[in-house]
């Protein structure tokens, strides 16, 4: 069991960007832990939208300025707030799964909202459908209330 505590990072060392929450950002879905793409510019992020081809990393928290850092990893960056963006793989996170029951070791792609579902894979071409972005390190049943999970970074 992991002890999560106030914080995004459990494990590693992230590579740590600040970036601006973009204009095009739903400052409610602009959460510690949630998935994020490039906004209008190379310094401006928004949520990741589902099944996104182009992650810019994770929303950090302890990483995170005091005057721009919200008061808990649960709660939402202010609007136009500088955030930090870690990228790394094999960084483990907490990060948030959405409508789906996922099993330690699935893989995870982006849902909207920078939120995280389990992947599907297609047989035809033997292949997954979307970029995965995370392995979930923990079980979770997601499938009706969203969740926090424990993932390590794909990206």
């Amino acid at each position: 069991m992991w002890n999560k505590g106030n914080k995004v990072v459990l494990a590693g060392s992230p590579i740590v960007e600040e970036m601006k929450m973009g204009s095009n950002a739903t400052q409610s879905d602009m959460v510690p832990g949630r998935l994020v793409v490039r906004d209008t510019s190379d310094e401006s992020v928004k949520e990741a939208p589902a099944n996104t081809t182009q992650p810019a990393g994770w929303i950090g928290y302890e990483q995170s300025h005091p005057a721009h850092r919200p008061s808990d990893r649960t709660t939402a960056y202010s609007s136009g707030a500088y955030i930090p963006v870690l990228r790394g793989p094999g960084v483990v996170l907490i990060s948030e799964i959405t409508s789906s029951s996922i099993t330690k070791g699935d893989l995870l792609v982006s849902a909207g909202n920078g939120k995280l579902t389990k992947a599907t894979f297609d047989a035809t071409t033997n292949s997954l459908q979307y970029v995965a972005v995370a392995i979930a390190l923990e079980t979770v049943d997601a499938s009706t209330v969203d969740k926090e999970c424990v993932v390590m970074s794909l990206i």
